[in-house]
């Protein structure tokens, strides 16, 4: 263990850095989200579910918080390419590609709400070495449906952007990292 994943174990007053520098690394020790009392799952007390077992109301913070960071990225002067990119013969979707100059950038966005129990400090490091391989996987799928349609690119990029809510629906942290992995 160096002395970055150390001091994120133990807690230390640079554990986030340590963290996120273990994001960028692709390690395998990213806490995976772990399910609460609250979480129906663990209780067996079932809420409304809709697509691959999300809630109606997790899906809505989802698509608002894919919406506010849209529009972030616009005013950073990226040009939005795709939303919701779903290759064709697989599974999953990119929440959204963009131009930043001269970079082709794919981009994860993770919501969590003000309080949640659970998984990890911050919402963008809920993305471990398997959703890693799983993004990766799904751009290269998007790639090859593209080919023809899209300028060429001198970089292909993939960046996290990790939004906290508080209940009122305003944004309390909001994280972006670029070249995430």
């Amino acid at each position: 263990m160096d002395a970055e994943q150390g001091e994120a174990a133990s807690g230390g007053e640079h554990a986030a850095e340590a963290r996120r520098a273990n994001l960028a690394r692709g390690a395998a020790n990213v806490s995976a989200p772990s399910r609460s009392c609250r979480d129906s799952r663990a209780t067996g007390v079932g809420s409304r579910r809709s697509v691959a077992g999300v809630t109606a109301a997790r899906q809505e913070l989802g698509r608002r918080v894919e919406e506010l960071v849209a529009a972030r990225l616009k005013r950073q002067g990226y040009a939005i390419v795709a939303r919701n990119a779903r290759p064709p013969g697989q599974r999953g979707e990119i929440d959204i590609v963009a131009r930043d100059r001269h970079a082709l950038v794919f981009v994860e966005v993770k919501a969590r709400r003000e309080g949640s129990i659970g998984g990890p400090e911050t919402p963008a490091l809920a993305v471990g070495p398997r959703k890693q391989a799983r993004l990766r996987r799904l751009a290269i799928a998007w790639l090859g449906s593209q080919r023809g349609l899209l300028p060429g690119a001198s970089e292909l990029r993939f960046d996290v952007v990790g939004v906290v809510v508080a209940a009122d629906g305003s944004v309390r942290e909001l994280e972006h990292i670029r070249r995430a992995f």
